[in-house]
């Protein structure tokens, strides 16, 4: 059959029913907008598409469950959430399951009870064609096993999922790994860049200090849409021997002066790890002397193997008794003759 002619009426009439701006449409919207809560504090909202970059083992998934632990119930009890663990292996799924079904999510795993990744679009536009997205919160990890992030193709079609999940009232939070390599320092999200750019938030997870007792990890806020924070850093037991739920039950959230102070501490102690043979080489000479200036300390013994003098020199007047901590106070700096300093060891230290 020939198909009906569109007249100027039926066009402009068609423009007009998509139009939002009808004060019901809008109050829906609205009422979308007003209910928008965390769904991880300080990082992810409902109502949005949040993607968390990381590197292998800083403990992402961790994280976010441990994150997810610390939801507030009472602003989320209409929501239902589903974890889908498409990274783990078998006794690992195991016990992250029994973990969630504690604070009420429950966990998706390919191959169990019918699910499997490649319907997971299925189950998004039927959320979406029966209006039954809101509410409804998927946590995607890891990001590569539901699309291909090199494809250029692939990604902004399913970017263009989400996003209509999303206006429906669903929440996508899904957690992806950043590449290898860095660049001028920064962790770099691994694919194509449109995940970033079609998504509403996004997070750089890098690990910023670990030994064998502690690990600090800090969430670098690289994009939002909302009243996210833009730093957050997170410690938690980095022990060898200890099972999952104990690291699990160790993270600690660090926020605002909290955050300054993990990383200024972090800082201060690979300075201080830099600096340890400048350190010893000074404290060895005065130990073998009531005292010595800063030229005998700087200026003499400048052979082959031994600390600079540019790095004896910050190191000196870095380690003092004024150091903000008293662990890196190794030294005593005085005034000696014609204005200039002399150094002797902490008597309390040495």
């Amino acid at each position: 059959e020939p198909l009906p002619v569109l007249t100027s009426g039926d066009f402009l009439n068609s423009l007009n029913r998509m139009s939002v701006s009808k004060e019901k449409t809008l109050e829906e919207m609205r009422a979308r907008a007003r209910d928008a809560v965390f769904v991880l504090p300080k990082i992810a909202m409902t109502g949005q598409l949040t993607v968390l970059w990381a590197s292998f083992s800083t403990g992402k998934t961790l994280l976010t469950m441990w994150l997810l632990s610390q939801r507030d119930d009472s602003l989320l009890q209409d929501y239902r959430m589903f974890y889908i663990n498409a990274d783990d292996d078998f006794n690992g799924s195991i016990e992250k399951a029994e973990k969630m079904k504690t604070f009420g999510v429950e966990m998706l795993v390919p191959s169990e009870n019918g699910f499997s990744i490649d319907g997971f679009q299925d189950i998004l536009r039927d959320a979406i064609a029966t209006d039954s997205a809101r509410g409804l919160v998927f946590f995607l990890d890891t990001l590569k096993k539901f699309t291909s992030l090199m494809d250029k193709t692939k990604v902004p079609e399913f970017t263009k999922l989400c996003r209509a999940f999303a206006h429906a009232g669903g929440t996508i939070i899904a957690l992806g790994h950043t590449n290898k390599h860095k660049v001028d320092g920064q962790s770099i999200s691994e694919g194509v860049g449109d995940i970033n750019s079609d998504f509403d938030a996004a997070y750089v997870v890098d690990e910023v200090s670990s030994d064998e007792k502690q690990k600090t990890v800090v969430f670098n806020h690289a994009k939002s849409r909302g009243p996210n924070d833009k730093k957050v850093t997170f410690t938690y037991d980095n022990s060898e021997g200890i099972t999952w739920d104990q690291r699990f039950e160790s993270v600690k959230m660090n926020i605002g002066a909290e955050a300054f102070a993990v990383l200024s501490k972090v800082k201060d102690d690979d300075e201080h790890k830099k600096d340890k043979p400048a350190i010893d080489y000074i404290t060895g000479r005065l130990s073998h002397a009531d005292s010595l200036t800063k030229t005998e300390l700087t200026y003499d013994d400048l052979k082959a193997g031994n600390p600079s003098k540019a790095s004896r020199i910050r190191v000196l007047a870095k380690y003092t008794q004024n150091h903000p901590r008293e662990e890196f106070r190794y030294w005593v700096e005085s005034d000696g003759e014609k204005g200039s300093k002399k150094y002797h060891l902490d008597s309390f230290r040495f």
